[in-house]
């Protein structure tokens, strides 16, 4: 069988990563994370110097390079992967292009239409992800304000939906792809 590649991103805080580890259970593989690989760089000085003298655009493919080139590992030995992250247009066409060869791709998008469970989320979150930071409401707002909808996601989610809703809308996704 075919591996699988599912890319779950969104604006910060819209369950992203609770429904990626629901997408993992449901195939068998590993979640790699965006915020994981970033926090792992944060004990090297010269590198964090490096990163914060970047556009923001370079610095974000900077984290997508590496967990590209993670995936591609795992999918030539036949294993599906998970990615969790905040991805643009061009980091989704860019993941798509990566693993086409190998895998079979899916999008998921998520949002969460209710401002202040969102926010709620935000102000009592504790990732605990080793070099990284917590995200304040004031950073994931102004997130929300230049997001714009991924036109060619395979599923969008709203996350204010009961989770379980969502959860059956993801493995809906995955089982037909099997």
């Amino acid at each position: 069988m075919r591996p699988i590649v599912v890319l779950v991103t969104g604006p910060p805080g819209t369950g992203k990563s609770t429904l990626a580890e629901h997408a993992a259970g449901l195939i068998g593989a590993p979640v790699l994370g965006w915020d994981w690989v970033m926090g792992a760089l944060t004990p090297f000085d010269q590198v964090q110097a490096a990163l914060e003298a970047m556009d923001p655009a370079v610095y974000r493919r900077v984290g997508w390079s590496l967990l590209w080139n993670i995936t591609v590992a795992q999918i030539r030995n036949g294993r599906s992967v998970i990615l969790d992250g905040v991805a643009r247009d061009l980091e989704v066409a860019e993941t798509r292009s990566v693993v086409e060869r190998h895998a079979d791709c899916f999008v998921v998008e998520t949002s969460c239409s209710d401002l202040e469970a969102h926010r709620l989320r935000i102000e009592g979150r504790q990732r605990r992800i080793p070099g990284w930071h917590e995200l304040g409401w004031d950073h994931v707002e102004s997130r929300l304000n230049e997001w714009e909808l991924l036109p060619d996601a395979d599923l969008q989610v709203d996350t204010a939906l009961p989770i379980d809703e969502n959860r059956a809308r993801i493995s809906q996704l995955l089982h037909s792809a099997q």
